[in-house]
């Protein structure tokens, strides 16, 4: 919403060219400015407070509250308070009050959006959680089977087979880890793969074995179409989401931990569901879950993993073109599952 000069702002100068003048130099400011009397009553703002509140507001108490108004009315000095204007979760603004010196009381309010500022510092916090949790783990693991088998001279064949076993587990739990952390990192600016003809049906076996190892009590229904089209996509990637979908329904999907595996597919493309028993999916929380570090309020009570596979698979789907979905499944448990577009040339030429 532009601010026409000499209308919304109300300076009180008489020299009407500094009044344009000033006007013009707030508007370019890239921070929000409210001025206001000593009763609280909003004299002007400009461009960017009105883009920042979305609406004109005609006292400071609509955008600070009365009682927040009332603790920063108390000092004169500058006071900083984090808002979130409307009740809106979607933007956050540091609002920072000045008492400019002066014979009448006044306020001026710097407003300036930190919602990606904050985003980005949850995210970080959330990362650091994660790793000194997801690492420790593996790492403490090995560490104490490799040092094992160092000190110790003699052995029996049986326990040197179970710590090797463990060292194996662990580092393909780390292996995995580094894996997604490394998709991650590439998704802000965009990931590339290739993009050649792929078998589905090939991708699913190795898949399931290898979580098989890491989920000893998993078992996985497999039943894949015989004449799934070939997509266009990136072989190791689609294994790589399959292992994160079997990996989520492994730690949510239930005591027994019976999964189905079901591809099927059309001339238009292939997808591959990922069906368990698990406490199923909360519609409001169908895109959240493929946030990074998103904790679902049906699975509070569950030990966490790292947090990041269903961000990771959905950021994999879609940079080959593909989509990547979450659903409640009828007569509980949950579906997640992914679909890619059928490779544009003919495999038989």
């Amino acid at each position: 919403m532009a601010v026409e000069p000499g209308t919304t702002w109300r300076i009180g100068l008489d020299d009407s060219v500094m009044k344009y003048e000033i006007a013009g130099i707030l508007d370019a400011i890239d921070a929000g400015i409210v001025t206001a009397d000593a009763s609280g009553r909003v004299s002007s703002l400009n461009t960017e407070a009105l883009r920042l509140l979305d609406h004109p507001i005609t006292d400071v108490r609509e955008l600070l509250g009365s009682e927040i108004e009332e603790q920063v009315a108390a000092d004169e000095r500058e006071v900083t308070v984090e808002l979130q204007p409307d009740g809106s979760p979607a933007r956050r603004l540091r609002v920072t009050r000045h008492a400019p010196p002066g014979s009448e009381p006044a306020t001026v309010l710097v407003l300036r959006d930190v919602t990606e500022a904050r985003r980005a510092h949850d995210f970080r916090e959330a990362f650091l959680g994660m790793l000194s949790h997801e690492l420790r783990t593996p790492v403490t693991s090995i560490h104490a089977a490799a040092t094992l088998m160092r000190t110790r001279d003699h052995l029996e064949a049986t326990v040197k087979e179970g710590l090797v076993a463990d060292i194996a587990e662990e580092a393909d739990r780390l292996m995995g880890l580094v894996e997604d952390l490394l998709v991650l990192a590439q998704s802000d600016e965009g990931i590339r793969l290739s993009r050649e003809p792929v078998l589905v049906q090939r991708c699913v076996p190795p898949a399931v074995e290898r979580e098989r190892r890491r989920w000893p009590r998993l078992e996985v229904d497999i039943r894949v179409e015989s004449d799934l089209p070939v997509v266009a996509g990136d072989e190791a990637a689609i294994e790589h989401v399959i292992r994160n979908l079997i990996a989520n329904a492994g730690r949510y999907g239930g005591a027994l931990i019976v999964v189905e595996l079901r591809a099927s597919g059309d001339r238009e493309g292939a997808e591959v569901h990922v069906l368990d028993q698990g406490p199923g999916v909360e519609p409001a929380e169908t895109e959240d879950l493929f946030r990074p570090f998103f904790r679902s309020s049906r699975t509070a009570g569950m030990p966490s993993g790292a947090g990041v596979g269903l961000c990771v698979g959905r950021q994999l789907v879609q940079a080959m073109d593909g989509r990547m979905w979450a659903r409640q499944r009828d007569g509980g448990g949950s579906d997640f599952g992914f679909w890619l577009p059928a490779c544009a040339l003919d495999p038989d030429e």
